[in-house]
C-alpha cells in the first residue's frame, strides 16, 4: 500500500530546489572555471551532480503514488550515460595522449552522420523528464503496480 501522496506544493518546492541547485552550480562552474572549460564539461558536470537529487524526488513521488519506478530509473541511466560520455570524451581528448587523437578523428568522421539526430535525442530526453515531472505534480491517477 503506497504512502499518502505528498501535496502538489511540496513536490513543486522540491523540484524548484533541484532547479535552483543546478542553476547555481552551473553559474559557479562557469564563473570559476571559465567559459571554455564550461563549454566542454559544464553541462555534463552539472547534470551528473544534480541528477541524483532529481531522481530521488521523482522516485519518492512515484513510490508514494504507487506508480512503477522503472521509467525514472531508465531515464536517469540514459541521462547519466549521455553526461558521462560527454565529459569522458573531452577528458580523454585533452588528456589521453594518442587516444585523444583517435577520438578526435572518430568524432570528425561520425559527426556529419549523427549531427542532425543529436538535437532530437536531447529534445526527447528533455521531454521525457518534463513528462515525468509534470505527471508527478498533476493530479495522480490510480494505477496498479
Amino acid at each position: 500500500m503506497p504512502a499518502r501522496p505528498p501535496p502538489k506544493r511540496e513536490l513543486l518546492v522540491q523540484f524548484a530546489k533541484v532547479a535552483t541547485i543546478a542553476f547555481a552550480l552551473a553559474l559557479i562552474l562557469r564563473l570559476v572555471c571559465g567559459g571554455r572549460w564550461f563549454s566542454f564539461y559544464g553541462i555534463a558536470v552539472t547534470t551528473i551532480a544534480t541528477l541524483p537529487l532529481l531522481t530521488t524526488v521523482l522516485l519518492r513521488a512515484h513510490r508514494r503514488f504507487g506508480w512503477k519506478r522503472w521509467p525514472v530509473w531508465l531515464l536517469a541511466c540514459i541521462t547519466a550515460a549521455a553526461a558521462l560520455v560527454q565529459a569522458g570524451f573531452w577528458i580523454v581528448f585533452f588528456h589521453g595522449g594518442g587516444m585523444g587523437l583517435g577520438l578526435g578523428i572518430g568524432r570528425a568522421v561520425a559527426m556529419p552522420v549523427i549531427r542532425a539526430g543529436v538535437p532530437w535525442l536531447a529534445a526527447a530526453i528533455a521531454i521525457a523528464w518534463a513528462v515525468l515531472i509534470l505527471r508527478s505534480v498533476a493530479r495522480p491517477q490510480k494505477t496498479t503496480r
